[in-house]
């Protein structure tokens, strides 16, 4: 009986926080069943810093959400990039960026600078989880043990790792509704920091934890077939042929790749959506239609669509 109550409250609070929000009661209806479903699973949401860096567009929205969904008891874990407000740090320092293949070369002065900019970065999203009403729990590059990591190459001047484990009690032992923020430094067995693509550290914690979603935001609205047209719903086997034939290109590539090895690893759902619209987050994981792509491991009849 305690454990309908508090399902009851906790429904009925959803409702008054997005009816506020301007949800209909149409709407309110279709996302009681994913609010029900959600409770204790974990979503790992990635923040890339081109979704944060312009200042024009106000993401408020987006961290009352991620908290709105920490209260209805789903266990929120946001990953933050900064490659952009990196690149702009260097360019101001008289730095030009030696970036290969997506991946960016990092000499120690760089990797200082890195870790300048991803915490300065952490400590905004930290005050906007707070402003939100959240809870927000900062790891820190240079301070945390949460990611493990080894070099990528054998280069000693190299600082670029990737991810080997993840201490995930760090994660678990926080209690109820805590968000925990984490950046893309890892540390290596010597105590090395090292430089790590932001998808996949998202991507580690999320095999690491077995989380319910995966969710990647970015500037794109997700994956689009060959006439430019979004696609809502992928399967593992769609995505590797649209790999193949080239109509997922350019900076799509690495993301789709990283869902991908998440979902093989056991994570429930993956989802690209564009982290500059308003409200995307709920648009995605409470309506049947969804905002972006979702990437599933096979198609299943009669299944919600964000289920």
């Amino acid at each position: 009986m305690g454990d309908l109550l508090k399902m009851q409250r906790r429904l009925l609070h959803a409702a008054r926080e997005l009816s506020a929000d301007g949800y209909t009661p149409v709407e309110l209806r279709e996302a009681i069943p994913y609010i029900q479903k959600f409770h204790h699973c974990t979503m790992v949401v990635k923040v890339g810093g081109s979704v944060l860096e312009d200042e024009d567009i106000d993401h408020t929205t987006f961290f009352k959400d991620v908290v709105f969904m920490a209260h209805i008891g789903a266990r929120m874990i946001l990953v933050h990039g900064g490659s952009r407000q990196l690149t702009t740090r260097m360019e101001a320092e008289g730095i030009t960026p030696d970036i290969v293949h997506g991946v960016r070369r990092t000499n120690r002065r760089v990797l200082g600078l890195a870790v300048e900019e991803f915490n300065k970065l952490n400590k905004r999203i930290t005050e906007c989880v707070k402003a939100a009403g959240g809870k927000p729990v900062p790891f820190l590059a240079g301070k945390s043990d949460v990611i493990q990591a080894e070099r990528k190459d054998k280069d000693p001047e190299n600082f670029v790792g990737k991810v080997t484990g993840v201490n995930i009690e760090r994660l678990t032992v926080l209690k109820d509704k805590c968000i925990p923020l984490v950046t893309c430094i890892g540390t290596d067995s010597d105590g090395t920091l090292l430089n790590i693509n932001a998808d996949e550290v998202a991507a580690a914690i999320a095999k690491s934890l077995k989380a319910a979603k995966l969710i990647v935001l970015t500037d794109a609205n997700g994956v689009n077939d060959a006439k430019g047209k979004l696609i809502s719903t992928l399967t593992m086997r769609q995505t590797t042929s649209l790999l193949a034939s080239g109509v997922i290109n350019k900076g799509m590539i690495p993301k789709v790749k990283t869902c991908i090895d998440a979902l093989r690893a056991g994570v429930g759902k993956a989802h690209i959506i564009n982290g500059n619209k308003t409200g995307a987050l709920l648009s995605e994981v409470l309506t049947d239609g969804g905002i972006g792509t979702e990437i599933v491991m096979a198609k299943k009849s009669r299944v919600r669509r964000s289920a």
